[in-house]
C-alpha cells in the first residue's frame, strides 16, 4: 500500500515528470499509472485489496482523463491517446478480476458480499460515463479502442451499457437495501448515477459514413498513384551519397524522402512525402542492449539481411535497405533527443505497431490505423508533434515531423539534407536551406511546448 501511495503522489503532484528517490531518473506519471495497474492485475490480492486498488486505479485514470477533457480545442497528442488506451485496458482487466473475485463459482464466492462485484463495476462505468463519454472527442477515441482485439476492450461497450442501465442499477439498489449492505467508504457511487454519456451519438453515423467514403476514395487513388513513376531518383546508386548517409546515421534517426518522379509526391501536402526510421546496425543494437530483447525478435532477420530501415507504407510495416531506399531526389535526416535515453521503450513501441493497417483517413486519433508519420508519432514517446487538418480530421504529415527540428527548445535536431541533381550528383544543404523548405511556417518563431 505504501508503494501505491508513492505512485499516486507522483502523479497528482506533477504535470510532466517526477523524480524517483531510488533511481534518480525521470518518471513518466502516465507510465506509472500503467505500471501500477499492471502490478495489481498480476498480484495475489485479497478481497479488500482488490476493491481498494481498483478505486485507486479509477481515481488516477479519471484524473488523467480530466486533463484531456479540459484541453477542449487543443488536440490530444499521439502519446496521450496511446497512454489512454493502455491505462483503460489495464483498468478494465483489473475490473474483470475484481468482479470475478466477488462472483459465485459453483455456488461459492471467493469474496463476500457478492454485491460488491456489481458495486465496483457500476462505480467504474459511471465514473467513465460521467466524464470521458460526455466529451465528443474522447468518446470517439475510446469507441475506436473497442474495435481492435489487441486492446482487450472489445466487450467494453457491452459491459458499460449493462452496468449503467436503469434496470441493473435499480436491481442493485434494491438488493443493497434488502440485504442491508453498506459499501466501503472509498467506494462512492454518484447520486446522479443516471447522468452519464453514451458510446454512440446520432452525429457519429454521419461522420462514419463520410469517413468511409473518403477513406475508400483515398485508398483507391493512393494505391494507383504509388505505381505511377516516370524515372529513377537523382541520387539513386550514388555511392558517395550512400557512404555519407551511412556514416551519419545513428539508431532511431528519422529519414525523409522526396520523389518528384512519382504521382504520390504531388498528392501529399508539404515538401516531404514520406518519413521512415533507421533501426541501426546489428553491432549497434547489440551494444545498446536491444538485440536480445523479446520485443525485438521480428526485427532481427531483416536487420541481418541489411534492411535497417523500418517504415509504414500502404501495405503496412515494411523493412528496407538504405541502398534501395535512396532511389530518391532528396533525402534528409533528423534526430530525436530521446532516441538514446528512451531507446528500449521506442523500439518496443515500434514493435507494438505491427499488425496495424494504413490510415486512409489520415486521422491521428484513430490509433488502430497509421500513416508513416503517425507510425513515428505513436512510437517516440511523449512528444508534442505539430499537427494539421486533413478532410476535417486531425492529421500529422512528414513535414510536421521534420519541422520539429526548427523549433526553439525542440526535442529534435537537424542532421543532414542532400538534394540530387539531374546529372545524379548531389548537393549537401545547410540548416538554412532546410529552414527555407518550410518558409511560410517559419515566418514566426516556433517554440516547442
Amino acid at each position: 500500500m505504501k508503494q501505491l501511495v508513492i505512485i499516486l503522489a507522483i502523479f497528482f503532484n506533477s504535470n510532466v515528470f517526477a523524480l524517483s528517490a531510488d533511481l534518480q531518473t525521470p518518471i513518466d506519471p502516465l507510465k506509472q499509472i500503467e505500471l501500477m495497474s499492471s502490478e495489481f492485475i498480476k498480484s495475489n490480492e485479497s478481497c479488500d485489496e482488490v476493491l481498494n486498488h481498483h478505486v485507486s486505479i479509477v481515481e488516477s485514470s479519471e484524473k488523467f482523463i480530466s486533463t484531456l477533457v479540459t484541453k477542449k480545442s487543443i488536440e490530444l497528442t499521439a502519446y496521450e491517446i496511446k497512454m489512454l488506451q493502455k491505462i483503460l485496458t489495464n483498468r478494465f482487466l483489473h475490473l474483470a478480476k475484481a468482479v470475478n473475485m466477488y462472483k459465485d463459482v459453483d455456488g461459492i464466492s471467493t469474496c463476500t458480499p457478492k454485491l460488491y462485484g456489481s458495486a465496483v463495476a457500476i462505480y467504474d462505468f459511471t465514473e467513465l460515463g460521467f466524464q470521458a463519454l460526455k466529451d465528443t472527442k474522447l468518446r470517439r477515441i475510446i469507441l475506436n479502442f473497442t474495435t481492435l482485439p489487441r486492446y482487450q476492450l472489445t466487450k467494453l461497450k457491452e459491459l458499460y451499457d449493462h452496468y449503467t442501465s436503469e434496470e441493473v442499477i435499480s436491481d442493485f439498489m434494491e438488493k443493497m437495501s434488502e440485504e442491508k449492505i453498506s459499501l466501503p467508504s472509498n467506494l462512492v457511487i454518484r447520486d446522479d448515477i443516471h447522468d452519464v454519456g453514451h458510446f454512440i451519438n446520432v452525429a457519429d453515423f454521419g461522420l462514419n459514413g463520410a469517413t468511409t467514403i473518403l477513406s475508400g476514395a483515398t485508398r483507391a487513388w493512393g494505391l494507383i498513384s504509388d505505381h505511377l513513376k516516370w524515372r529513377d531518383g537523382r541520387i539513386n546508386g550514388n555511392t558517395q551519397a550512400l557512404d555519407l548517409i551511412k556514416a551519419t546515421l545513428k539508431p532511431l534517426d528519422l529519414i525523409y524522402e522526396k520523389r518528384t518522379f512519382t504521382l504520390t509526391n504531388y498528392t501529399i501536402p508539404g515538401h516531404w512525402g514520406h518519413v521512415a526510421v533507421w533501426l541501426g546496425t546489428k553491432k549497434e543494437l547489440i551494444e545498446n542492449g536491444i538485440w536480445d530483447k523479446d520485443f525485438f525478435k521480428p526485427f532481427r532477420k531483416p536487420v541481418e539481411e541489411g534492411k535497417n530501415i523500418i517504415e509504414f507504407r500502404k501495405n503496412g510495416i515494411n523493412f528496407e535497405s538504405l541502398e534501395h531506399f535512396i532511389n530518391l531526389d532528396e533525402i534528409a535526416v533528423t534526430r530525436m533527443n530521446n532516441a538514446l535515453t528512451d531507446s528500449a521503450e521506442i523500439y518496443e513501441e515500434i514493435s507494438e505497431q505491427f499488425g496495424k493497417t494504413y490510415d486512409f483517413t489520415f486521422n491521428i486519433q484513430n490509433s488502430d490505423k497509421l500513416t508513416c508519420s503517425e507510425f513515428v508519432a505513436y512510437s517516440y514517446g511523449n512528444i508534442h508533434w505539430p499537427e494539421s487538418r486533413a478532410m476535417g480530421l486531425v492529421a500529422i504529415k512528414p513535414d510536421d515531423i521534420a519541422i520539429m527540428s526548427l523549433y526553439k527548445n525542440s526535442p529534435a535536431e537537424f542532421i543532414l539534407y542532400l538534394k540530387g541533381n539531374k546529372d545524379h550528383s548531389f548537393d549537401q544543404k545547410t540548416i538554412e536551406d532546410w529552414s527555407k523548405l518550410f518558409a511560410k511556417r517559419t515566418e514566426k518563431e516556433l517554440v516547442y511546448q
